[in-house]
């Protein structure tokens, strides 16, 4: 015992240092990164969120999007994997559509193990679940790759509103009368109520009705220019 301590003291004591200095650099940078990040994310209203990527709300919908890069050894066992944890059909990695036709020459050998058909397999009790969970979390991609998962839906994240308050502020034209008629029209044409001369007269007296600006009346051709800007 005595001469292994010796030995075992023996070590370069000097790059265990030098790595902890880099180490508590690193903590300190990321830790206020992930303040900022966390503070960006509090800002974010409930009328606001609905509009965002589900990522940045959701630790499902990031969990959903994490991955590995496809080269990586864990990559299809992972997709498999995540829905246990997503509370999904556990369904098999071979549902994976994404599946190459043949494996990367630089990834392991397969073992297989051959099973007696009629051996009872038990994958539903807890204990078998608890398995699967712990495997799925030991193949899960790291931290960084969760959050690169997060940049990538913000770069593809575009806004969409639907119905017809999509057709309200689908112009550049943001005048609240011009928004109003191509929302209230966008409502008729949802409901197959055609635009006939006749229709537009009577869209022109509700919309001054509802509006109620006196001076500033509705007119049929403010309505026609709203239907030909209200996507069919």
């Amino acid at each position: 015992m005595f001469i292994g301590a010796g030995w075992v003291a023996h070590r370069n004591y000097q790059t265990v240092r030098t790595n902890i200095k880099a180490a508590k650099t690193l903590v300190g940078k990321v830790g206020k990164a992930a303040f900022q990040l966390a503070e960006l994310l509090h800002q974010i209203a409930p009328e606001v969120g609905q509009y965002l990527p589900p990522e940045f709300v959701s630790l499902e919908a990031l969990i959903e999007r994490a991955d590995h890069d496809q080269n990586h050894r864990n990559f299809h066992m992972w997709r498999g994997l995540k829905r246990i944890l997503l509370g999904r059909d556990r369904g098999s990695v071979e549902d994976d559509d994404s599946r190459p036709a043949s494996a990367p020459a630089d990834h392991p050998a397969v073992e297989l193990e051959f099973v007696d058909p009629d051996a009872h397999q038990d994958t539903e009790s807890p204990a078998a679940t608890r398995g699967a969970i712990r495997y799925a979390w030991d193949v899960s991609p790291d931290v960084a790759s969760a959050l690169a998962g997060l940049s990538r839906a913000a770069s593809e994240w575009a806004p969409i509103e639907s119905d017809f308050v999509g057709d309200g502020i689908a112009s550049r034209k943001n005048a609240p009368k011009a928004q109003y008629l191509r929302g209230f029209l966008s409502l008729l044409l949802a409901n197959r109520i055609e635009l006939s001369p006749a229709i537009i007269e009577a869209a022109v007296v509700t919309a001054t009705v509802v509006l109620n600006w006196p001076n500033d009346p509705v007119l049929a051709s403010e309505v026609r220019n709203a239907r030909a800007q209200v996507a069919t």
